[in-house]
């Protein structure tokens, strides 16, 4: 909040006001003189809430115009993201205002005679654009600026809406090629090429050598960063991550590193938030040391809360808590986090955040042992906005994972989750590895659990091949790993495969439970009921029936206590399984009564009712369902 932009806006001085909020812990004052922020997210959302939601829109534009008539040029320049912000939740107003300023304008001497001004309100119109998913409109937008930008720094704001509206289409090569582009004319050439493994192994040394000795603490002090080209990059840099991990980009860790290096030369800004968290991310993967880069996350955090820069918190957030939180800290305790991603992501028109917060959100969810009606409440609400913005990319991941939820509550047969080929909506291939990783999981959970074990087969082997070309660890590839073991496992259990691919299955489960033994050291109230059943029904194959025994135990009773539904309705189903194969009936009704009571309480109705016709045959007298 700046107390002159409240006393222009209210036409009348606020001081007075402003130093009672602060009096009563309500604001909190800022570096910057007039300067303040909200104590909590809490208090601004109540703020908000007063406004009446049938006259918001009115209200904003009110707001906007009012300090476009106030403000003289410079500070209207200086404060148009203001402008644009009030407007945040009726930008089709906020895009009206834009457009009819640009009109009274000369066109013919515009650009020369009213440079500063012209140029922020077509930046301004430009982000409107993008937000209302207006794409063909806003090409020729950008292509005013570039060509009459009297300096490559005044096209960046443009370039950057440039990379987010690409992302919105799906076409996250472009915005690789586009990003890189950009920096080099901004000076900072990305590794990446032909001896990517070589520089990467090189550049990660450097940098960690360069963070050797520097606490959390040291790193926050650093001086603020001022350099302009600096700025730039880390702003491309930020736009480009999500975009080159997904399209499996050998510029991906090099997009962290040298966030993490500009910042160490040049100091602290916002953007070294999303730097470090995306450090924290290769260090998880490549480096393999989970605690530390959990520790680097809760630094990006840190950033963020210093600099108050709330535009950048959906991106550091997002990272955090979808990525690094879950592999130290409870599952459940990331999904207010990311809800919040969802909220001010489109608040503050960061679409792409808010709805990989919201694909993060679902994903999470479905693991953390939330109530698959809920799930589908709120999904609902995600898939409306998705649509309404035509974010193609998010969809991509979202839908099928909203499938899974319905075809588990019976609202979808889960046969044609399991046919449909791996297009988009319009009939295009995927184009990138880990989106087909994550629809195929989507399917592979489905498949298995309808007993469907030919296509889980099927879908494993495609997680699997895609999963391995992903050097970085995030939180969906503990739940790939998991099934892809329960999906092996299950193989081996046949008698009729070949020597080779028993041989291929044994391998992969191995690999599977190492890695998982290495997660449970750093968290085991996420990791430890996937391991413990892992563990199980590899004892159970081998024979090991009094330490198959043991394992279910644990495994059940680690996945009850953290009331995570899925493992424990689908651990209940597989001890059964195993009871049944040594003959202890009793034992094996109750764990199916388990079960079926399990997926009823979450909400799994079809999948409940699989599961009484599938094993309803083989108990006597028949069980009371």
């Amino acid at each position: 909040l700046d107390e002159d932009i409240l006393t222009c806006t209210l036409s009348a001085p606020v001081s007075h006001y402003v130093g009672i909020c602060v009096q009563r812990g309500l604001l909190v004052p800022q570096d910057c003189p007039k300067e303040y922020t909200f104590a909590n997210d809490g208090l601004q959302q109540a703020a908000y809430g007063l406004i009446d939601k049938n006259g918001r829109d009115e209200f904003h534009l009110a707001i906007g115009r009012k300090l476009a008539r106030s403000l003289d040029s410079k500070d209207l320049e200086n404060n148009l993201f203001v402008v644009q912000a009030v407007a945040s939740s009726g930008f089709r107003l906020a895009l009206s205002s834009f457009e009819l300023g640009i009109t009274m304008l000369d066109e013919r001497t515009c650009w020369r005679d009213c440079y500063d001004l012209c140029l922020a309100l077509y930046n301004c119109k430009a982000e409107c654009l993008y937000v209302l998913s207006e794409f063909d409109a806003l090409e020729p937008v950008i292509a005013t600026v570039i060509q009459n930008a009297r300096s490559f720094q005044d096209t960046l704001r443009v370039s950057a809406v440039r990379l987010l509206a690409l992302g919105a289409q799906d076409k996250s090569q472009e915005v690789v090629d586009v990003g890189v582009e950009v920096l080099e004319k901004l000076g900072q050439k990305l590794m990446g090429g032909s001896r990517h493994n070589f520089e990467l192994i090189i550049g990660f040394r450097r940098i960690r050598k360069l963070l050797k000795g520097k606490t959390n603490e040291m790193i926050l002090r650093l001086p603020r960063m001022t350099n302009e080209n600096a700025l730039g990059s880390m702003q491309i840099l930020n736009l480009m991550f999500i975009h080159a991990y997904v399209a499996n980009s050998p510029y991906f860790p090099f997009i962290g590193l040298k966030a993490v290096a500009l910042t160490l030369q040049h100091g602290l800004c916002a953007a070294s938030a999303f730097g470090f968290s995306l450090y924290g991310m290769i260090v998880c993967g490549m480096g393999k040391d989970v605690d530390s880069g959990y520790l680097y996350g809760k630094l990006a955090v840190d950033i963020i809360h210093k600099s108050h820069a709330r535009e950048w918190l959906p991106r550091v957030y997002l990272i955090a808590y979808g990525c690094l939180y879950p592999w130290k800290e409870p599952l459940a305790g990331t999904l207010d986090a990311l809800k919040l991603v969802y909220s001010i992501g489109l608040e503050t028109g960061d679409v792409e955040c808010a709805f990989l917060a919201a694909n993060l959100r679902l994903f999470n969810s479905l693991g953390a042992g939330i109530s698959l009606v809920d799930m589908d409440r709120e999904n609902a609400e995600f898939l409306e906005e998705m649509e309404v913005h035509k974010h193609e990319f998010a969809l991509s991941l979202h839908r099928p994972f909203a499938s899974l939820l319905h075809c588990m509550m019976g609202k979808k047969d889960p046969a044609l989750l399991i046919q449909e080929s791996l297009v988009t909506r319009e009939g295009i291939p995927l184009r990138d590895d880990f989106t087909a990783a994550m629809v195929s999981l989507a399917r592979m959970i489905v498949a298995f659990a309808f007993d469907e074990l030919d296509d889980a087969e099927r879908f494993r082997v495609t997680c699997w091949d895609k999963l391995k070309v992903i050097p970085l660890a995030s939180w969906e590839f503990c739940i790939c790993l998991y099934f892809v073991g329960l999906v092996s496992l299950s193989r081996l259990r046949r008698s009729r495969i070949s020597v080779k691919e028993r041989r291929e299955h044994r391998r992969c489960v191995r690999r599977v439970m190492q890695q998982m033994r290495i997660w449970v050291k750093s968290n085991p109230r996420n990791c430890g009921p996937k391991l413990c059943l892992l563990e199980a029904e590899s004892a159970a194959l081998t024979g090991d029936h009094q330490l198959a025994e043991v394992k279910y135990t644990y495994s059940l009773a680690l996945s009850a206590s953290e009331d995570f539904f899925l493992e424990h309705a689908l651990g209940n189903e597989l001890a059964a399984n195993f009871m049944l194969s040594c003959g202890k009936t009793g034992n094996a009704r109750q764990h199916i009564e388990k079960s079926y009571s399990t997926y009823i309480r979450w909400g799994a109705s079809a999948k409940a009712e699989h599961l009484k016709k599938e094993m309803g045959g083989k108990f006597s007298p028949p069980i009371k369902w």
